[in-house]
């Protein structure tokens, strides 16, 4: 789990990849209220990925997207 373009660099810098996993929240319990956005959260929303995996599914579907990525 990497937040910052400094973090994704390092990753790079030693031969890594870096995914990226989305998936919309919504608070069942607030579904009125929205999610506050914090540096943390949106650092690296214009980031060049290696992959980007809609993650909209079930565990399974999640495990299965990953196992197709070409590595």
């Amino acid at each position: 789990d990497v937040r910052f373009p400094n973090e994704t660099q390092a990753i790079k810098d030693r031969g890594g990849i870096v995914i990226r996993v989305n998936r919309d929240y919504q608070n069942p319990l607030m579904p009125d209220v929205a999610i506050p956005e914090h540096p943390s959260e949106t650092a690296l929303d214009n980031h060049n990925f290696d992959y980007v995996i809609d993650n909209s599914g079930s565990i399974s579907d999640l495990i299965d997207k990953v196992k197709q990525l070409k590595l």
